[in-house]
Order: C-alpha cells, then sequence, then structure tokens
C-alpha cells in the first residue's frame, strides 16, 4: 500500500493575488456597458415615442437634475443607444448622477477611470469613487477595495484595510469576501490572529458552495491544523469541494483512500480519485495514479478507470446544470 502525502492549502494571500488578476476590470467594464438597455425595458420615459423624440425628452428630465434619467444617458452614450456613442459626454452624465448620491454611478465611474475610457486612466480617481460606491453599500466593489489593498494594486498595501472592506462585503453575505476575511483571521494577516474567528466565515463561505474553501477546511482538518483533526470532517468538505471538480480535492480524495484515513482502505477508489485529479492536469495526481496502478491487478485497475469515469460524468452534469 503506497502512503501518499496530504496536500497543502490555498494560502489566503495567494488566493487574493489571482482573484485580483482574473476579476479583470475590463469585463466588470463590458458588462457594465451592456446595463444601458433598461430604458428599452421600461416604459418610463420613453414610450412609444422615436429614438430622436425619446432622446430629447430624456435630455429635459436630465437637466432638470434627475439622477437615474442622468444615469440612462450616460449609458446610451456609452453604447451608443440612440445617440452617438461618446464616452466623454458619458462620464458627463455619470459624473452628474453621482455627484447626487445615485446608487451605482460610483462604480461605473471608478471603473471608467480604471479603464481610461472617455477620460485619462487615473488610480485616484478610481479609487475615490470606488469608495464612495463600496460606501454606498456595493458589496461587489467593497470586496473589490479588500482585493485591492489586500495586493497593493493601485494603492498602498495596507491589510488592516483589506480586512475592513472584506468585512463589510463577508457580513452582506459575499462568500468570496468572507473566504478572504476568514483566511485573515487564520493567519493573522491584517486583524489579530483568531483561528476559530477565520473558521467562523470560512464555514460561512463553504456553505454557499465555494469550492476552494471547502477544499480549505478538508485540509485542515485532515492535517489538524488549527483545529482538532477530524478525519470524517476532512472528508466531507473534500468531497463537496471534488464534486464541484476541485483537482486538489480529486487528489486528497485519493489520499483518503490511500492512506484508510477515515474510511477503510481502497486502491480502487484512491486510483479513482488520483485519475479524476491527473485529467485535470495535476502533475502529483498522475504519479500518485501510475503508483497506485502498479499494485492493482488489471480487473480492478478497469473498475478504478470505470469509478472515474463515472465521477467525471458527474461532475460534468453537475457544472452543467449550474451553467444553465
Amino acid at each position: 500500500m503506497m502512503k501518499t502525502p496530504w496536500g497543502k492549502p490555498v494560502h489566503v494571500i495567494s488566493f487574493i493575488r489571482t482573484r485580483l488578476v482574473t476579476l479583470s476590470v475590463g469585463v466588470c467594464f463590458a458588462t457594465l456597458m451592456g446595463c444601458g438597455n433598461k430604458l428599452a425595458d421600461d416604459a418610463s420615459p420613453l414610450g412609444d415615442t422615436s429614438p430622436a423624440d425619446g432622446i430629447e425628452t430624456l435630455r429635459k428630465a436630465v437637466e432638470q437634475g434627475d439622477a437615474e434619467e442622468q444615469t440612462d444617458l450616460g449609458m446610451r452614450y456609452s453604447n451608443g443607444q440612440g445617440v452617438a456613442e461618446d464616452d466623454t459626454e458619458a462620464v458627463k452624465w455619470y459624473r452628474k448622477a453621482a455627484e447626487r448620491g445615485y446608487p451605482n454611478t460610483p462604480y461605473f465611474l471608478g471603473l471608467i477611470y480604471a479603464n481610461g475610457k472617455g477620460v485619462p486612466e487615473d488610480v485616484e480617481r478610481t479609487i475615490k469613487w470606488y469608495r464612495k460606491a463600496a460606501e454606498q453599500g456595493n458589496v461587489e466593489v467593497q470586496y473589490f477595495l479588500g482585493l485591492m489593498y489586500a495586493n497593493g494594486n493601485g494603492v498602498w498595501r495596507n491589510e488592516p484595510e483589506a480586512a475592513k472592506w472584506f468585512r463589510k462585503a463577508a457580513e452582506r453575505g459575499d462568500a468570496e469576501a468572507q473566504y478572504c476575511l476568514g483566511g485573515m483571521y487564520i493567519h493573522g494577516e491584517g486583524v489579530p490572529e483568531d483561528v476559530a474567528e477565520g473558521l467562523k466565515w470560512y464555514r460561512q463561505a463553504a456553505e454557499q458552495g465555494d469550492a476552494g474553501v471547502q477544499y480549505n477546511l478538508g485540509f485542515m482538518y485532515a492535517n489538524g491544523d488549527g483545529v482538532r483533526r477530524d478525519y470524517a470532517e476532512a472528508i466531507k468538505w473534500y468531497r463537496k469541494a471534488a464534486e464541484q471538480g476541485h483537482a486538489k480535492a480529486h487528489r486528497s480524495l485519493g489520499v483518503v483512500y490511500d492512506n484508510g484515513k477515515g474510511v477503510p482502505e481502497d486502491d480502487v477508489a484512491a486510483y479513482a480519485w488520483f485519475s479524476v485529479a491527473a485529467a485535470s492536469g495535476d502533475d502529483m495526481a498522475r504519479a500518485f495514479r501510475d503508483s497506485t496502478k502498479r499494485a492493482l491487478t488489471p480487473s480492478q485497475a478497469e473498475k478504478g478507470e470505470a469509478l472515474a469515469r463515472e465521477i467525471m460524468e458527474r461532475i460534468e452534469k453537475r457544472k452543467a446544470a449550474k451553467a444553465e
């Protein structure tokens, strides 16, 4: 029986850096630019008028200081919807609405300054408008500010400030902010080290289905990392993450069955889980799979491969259902 080692947890700051790269502002901006369809869906104030008449009606509303319509007009200029596309004009109307305290418009302006669309790129103004949006209670921006301060992206790195914004978003139920805040407590980054508090936030994120947190919880319980070692609890969280397609959780379940920790030793199951992880490009799992296979009979290897296919099909079905 091969005895395979446990993996490593995903460190929170490493996660934050990766997340900040993948959370592309450009993608957010593209999403924003798709928001300009609001007036097409609502009756107010254009009704069945022609585009030219509708824009004129909208202009009259915005000139009277209607912040909602100022935002809508900004969106129309951003999209070229009923008017010639004009980023500078879009910024003008977004700013007017934002200065009147209209929700979400500060977020739009922050994105615009971050991208330099219609205005020069300006980090200070980006942060200014993001802060206004966050103070209005925009959870996504609160989380994003946490990432920026944690990573020193466009601002001086400030872990206590990162924890502040993560907490605001976490208390509103944002799973990724809960994950980051939990990790900061567990590692004492920006807040006093408090494993119990970190676990509280990890569990909240994990219960919302965050596979990365589920894997980290499994690791902590498997290794007694800040908690009492509990293989049953480790397997529970590894399995939840694995069923969502988390490759390291697949490998960890292989280790569980290979070492017989919390479950009976089962070379066939270990081979199956290592095979699933290897199919995701996990080199360590590939080595474990090959080593495990050498201890199997041809019949056992065939059963393990069939089980691996069954697991992968189940995962793909779950992903497809979630995407619908």
